[in-house]
């Protein structure tokens, strides 16, 4: 059956409990599709959107990788885990501050810091708004990715990865974009590049969502872990200044990395998972509305 690897996929999710250049220069910098926002399209007016998902011609529509994410004030953070895996399985990166520091100080550091700084999990998409005209990328986190896949097996005759598929919007009670329906594609992706004007093909998925590691993004990494470890572990930064004194204070802010991406606040939790007793157990859509339902109440 078409929807068979994305049923095996939130069967694993489930039973891992995861339900969660020069320094300085521009050299290296790349353009990226820009982000899709639903939260922003709906308004008092506009009471649901839609976006047509895309599929990816070398595996899932969707492009699973590790970042830190974290909120300094009222803004977010974020930078990839350059210890995330490409599509062979092999790490992208040689190194990664934020995981390096943690496993290097793990005895030292409060609980709640480490949860802070860790890597977790997110899933970017390719989207076509119709209403730009535009492919942008769309990014969820466990409980994002876990609602797209439930509104999809009510599609069981469709193969999302021949055309792709739709999904609908609504703000739920929180007043947040949640997705709560999926629906069949207008058209074939032919006759879609055929009508769009700016539309032609599908990018790459894996390099919209892991950039290629090189000086330039790793300044900017290093630029967030700088200013993380000085808001969360303090204490740590002192004794981290005179050895990075050295370092050229000229490279752009990895704050700025994926700065504008939506990442469902309503539905993050740092509460420990507890894993289902039979990994092998076949879901159905109730069994995992039932799981989240009850992560949410711990």
């Amino acid at each position: 059956m078409a929807l068979d690897k994305y049923k095996k996929f939130i069967r694993e999710k489930l039973a891992s409990g995861s339900v969660e250049t020069k320094t300085g220069s521009h050299e290296g910098k790349k353009k990226y599709l820009s982000y899709y926002n639903p939260n922003a399209q709906l308004t008092n007016n506009i009471k649901e959107v839609m976006v047509r998902v895309l599929p990816n011609k070398d595996g899932l529509f969707f492009q699973q990788f590790r970042k830190h994410s974290f909120k300094i004030g009222s803004t977010r953070k974020s930078a990839i885990c350059m210890y995330s895996r490409d599509a062979h399985g092999e790490m992208v990166g040689k190194e990664c501050p934020f995981c390096d520091f943690l496993e290097d100080n793990k005895g030292s550091l409060d609980k709640n810091i480490q949860y802070i700084l860790s890597a977790k999990d997110s899933y970017l998409i390719l989207v076509y708004d119709k209403s730009a005209d535009e492919i942008k990328k769309f990014e969820v986190n466990d409980y994002g990715i876990t609602d797209i896949l439930i509104a999809l097996q009510n599609l069981e005759d469709l193969d999302p990865d021949i055309d792709g598929f739709n999904i609908h919007f609504r703000k739920d009670k929180n007043g947040y974009a949640k997705v709560y329906k999926a629906s069949p594609p207008d058209n074939t992706l032919d006759e879609l590049f055929m009508s769009s004007k700016n539309v032609k093909s599908i990018p790459d998925i894996f390099k919209e969502a892991i950039p290629t590691p090189n000086q330039y993004i790793m300044d900017n990494i290093r630029s967030l872990f700088d200013l993380a470890i000085q808001a969360f572990a303090p204490t740590f930064a002192n004794s981290r200044q005179e050895s990075d004194s050295n370092r050229d204070d000229d490279s752009p802010l990895a704050s700025n990395y994926n700065s504008n991406f939506d990442d469902f606040e309503a539905h993050k939790t740092n509460e420990e998972v507890v894993l289902p007793e039979d990994p092998e157990e076949d879901f159905g859509v109730d069994d995992i509305k039932r799981f989240l339902d009850e992560r949410k109440r711990r």
